[in-house]
């Protein structure tokens, strides 16, 4: 442990790797704050909370192991303020957030970095490599590595940010979602039967004909998607020249059998 106010030894700071015993069941604020090298840590589970800054400015750590008997329901403000390596949190309960800047500078989970300002005492789950906002009902996050996820039926919205960073090759919708749902690669709102998300593998994809408008945010799989057919029924979102532009620059697109430059 170091104190905010003192300054790091030479081996604090080369610090890269924690394992926490089980007997440890309390940390003071900015407990891992002066270990600019570390990348994985393993915590007790038998810690009672994560107190202010508890990870503060941690910008290498990618790997936070927390224990299945993790009993910690609440985050306070800047545990993970900097952490910009990170990339990715599993906790096995619901918890609350207490802060505004909880997740700030955590940009490889950009979601979660994106609404950090919008959750304070919200209440969320971290789990299936995916962050619901179980407060308003909302996929805030998907984890970047995550090659599978189901999104469940108590999803009402889906941020834009969601799903920036990832490669998902396989994505499903539960059949009691009211919302969302999954045809060709493509997930897309049922009202609106807006496209949000696609996903998969493979360079060419012939849209969905569920598909009648895309959204002026949605996301592209890292995949490689080098050519998209849409059809004539789909409708131009704010009289789009190209969509997923923001995305991927080389992506070749047809629309009613034209050329979109």
């Amino acid at each position: 442990y170091c104190d905010a106010d003192s300054r790091p030894t030479l081996e604090i700071l080369n610090v890269k790797s924690v394992v926490m015993p089980d007997t440890i069941r309390e940390m003071g604020s900015c407990t891992f704050g002066a270990m600019g090298n570390l990348k994985y840590i393993h915590l007790s589970d038998k810690l009672t909370s994560l107190k202010n800054g508890t990870f503060f400015g941690s910008k290498d750590i990618k790997k936070i192991d927390f224990p299945a008997k993790f009993k910690i329901k609440e985050i306070n403000e800047f545990v993970f303020v900097g952490c910009k390596n990170l990339e990715k949190i599993d906790f096995p309960i619901s918890v609350q957030i207490l802060g505004t800047k909880v997740f700030q500078g955590c940009k490889k989970l950009a979601g979660l970095n994106h609404e950090t300002k919008n959750l304070k005492n919200d209440t969320l789950t971290f789990s299936g490599n995916m962050v619901i906002n179980q407060t308003e009902k909302t996929l805030i996050q998907v984890m970047p590595d995550t090659k599978k996820i189901t999104i469940p039926k108590s999803v009402k919205w889906i941020e834009p940010t969601a799903f920036k960073n990832t490669s998902i090759k396989t994505l499903k919708v539960s059949k009691k979602n009211k919302y969302f749902a999954v045809h060709k690669r493509c997930l897309y709102r049922k009202a609106e039967k807006e496209l949000v998300y696609v996903f998969g593998k493979g360079s060419t994809l012939t849209l969905s004909k569920k598909i009648k408008e895309i959204s002026e945010d949605v996301v592209v799989t890292k995949a490689k998607l080098k050519k998209l057919i849409i059809s004539h029924k789909v409708k131009r979102y704010n009289n789009w020249k190209k969509p997923f532009v923001k995305n991927n620059k080389k992506i070749k697109i047809y629309y009613r059998g034209k050329r979109v430059k």
